[in-house]
């Protein structure tokens, strides 16, 4: 559940986390002081900053772009938190921004349930 100040997007929401990069996350969590509409122009769904917690589930199309591409972009903009959830073991993998690189925090494989200990900031 996010906290009350938090939302989770309709996607797709085009991320825009510098001049030259611009991603879809299949889903987005994020705190709207964060994470803010790219002005009045702007097309619906076109938000710039960081998201809180950005997911990706892979598919055979977008998993090493999820895997390396997407990793790297969404650390060097700050995001504090990564999701990337894998439908074929299934397993969710939970990333977390520790001096500028993200760390594995917990792996969740199968059915088993994960409870994360994680402010409630957006870092």
């Amino acid at each position: 559940m996010c906290p009350p100040d938090w939302e989770v997007l309709p996607v797709p929401v085009d991320v825009v986390l510098a001049d030259d990069t611009v991603f879809i996350p299949d889903v987005v969590v994020h705190a709207p002081r964060c994470f803010r509409a790219t002005g009045p122009r702007s097309p619906p769904g076109r938000r710039s900053g960081r998201p809180c917690r950005p997911v990706e589930v892979h598919s055979p199309r977008t998993r090493l772009v999820d895997l390396e591409l997407k990793r790297v972009k969404l650390g060097e903009a700050g995001c504090p938190h990564y999701r990337l959830v894998d439908p074929d073991l299934p397993a969710l993998r939970c990333l977390a921004l520790r001096d500028g690189a993200y760390e594995e925090v917990v792996l969740s494989e199968g059915a088993a349930v994960v409870e994360l200990d994680e402010p409630s900031g957006c870092g």
